[in-house]
């Protein structure tokens, strides 16, 4: 599940993290008048959102021989940042943080499943890396509002609403979960099945790109715009 994480770890921390309300007040001057968002940031958004980025970045050294508590480590680092930069009264800050915090759970989730051996303890624990695969990308769904009301479309928006990652992320939610009913069934057609659905979502993942890549990518497109 190590790319699964690294995939995690930048839907939740890097991708919109928590829901509009409907009553956003971005982009609206001291006076209500509604100003247009631009498509970069502002120099206090970018400084603090390259600071998430550069959390995920120890992700990339993750594989499948990793010890599991590096996976911990890597998130508990990527969650600190979080809640550091989470002090701002920034909507758009707010947005790409308050979805970290469901990281923790699912770290949890994933480190336990990897080490189960009892098909019943297998199949809960898969479930529950699943469901918290299914919070994040809810929740990271919800915000995508926010965003889109403080960053005007382009390549900045795209990339901090990730939404062919957070597709990608979803496929591989439903094929975890489906493995862990179908291990909890004790179907071995349905074992089968959803585990080469689910292999080739992850191999896909496999395709995006790393956290260097995306940090530099970020960097690119949402850079504030030279006075």
């Amino acid at each position: 599940m190590r790319k699964v994480a690294t995939v995690a770890a930048l839907t939740a921390a890097l991708a919109t993290g928590c829901g509009s309300d409907g009553n956003s007040t971005t982009g609206l001057s001291d006076g209500g008048a509604a100003t247009p968002p631009s498509e970069r940031l502002s120099n206090e958004q970018f400084a603090a959102a390259e600071r998430l980025y550069e959390a995920t970045l120890p992700m990339d050294d993750l594989d499948e021989s990793t010890d599991p508590e590096q996976l911990r480590a890597g998130v508990a680092e990527v969650v600190r940042t979080c809640d550091e930069v989470a002090t701002t009264d920034d909507e758009l800050l707010q947005a790409l943080t308050s979805n970290c915090e469901r990281l923790t759970a699912f770290a949890d989730a994933a480190v336990a499943a990897e080490g189960c051996s009892a098909p019943d303890e297998c199949a809960e624990q898969i479930v529950a890396a699943a469901d918290g695969m299914d919070r994040i990308v809810s929740a990271a769904e919800d915000a995508v509002p926010t965003v889109e009301a403080a960053v005007a479309a382009g390549s900045c928006r795209d990339l901090l609403t990730s939404r062919r990652q957070m597709a990608l992320f979803g496929e591989m939610t439903n094929g975890f979960r489906e493995l862990g009913e179908a291990i909890g069934a004790g179907d071995d057609e349905a074992i089968l099945a959803a585990a080469t659905r689910t292999e080739r979502a992850v191999a896909r993942a496999e395709r995006f790109p790393d956290a260097h890549e995306t940090l530099a990518e970020f960097r690119r497109a949402c850079a504030p715009a030279s006075p």
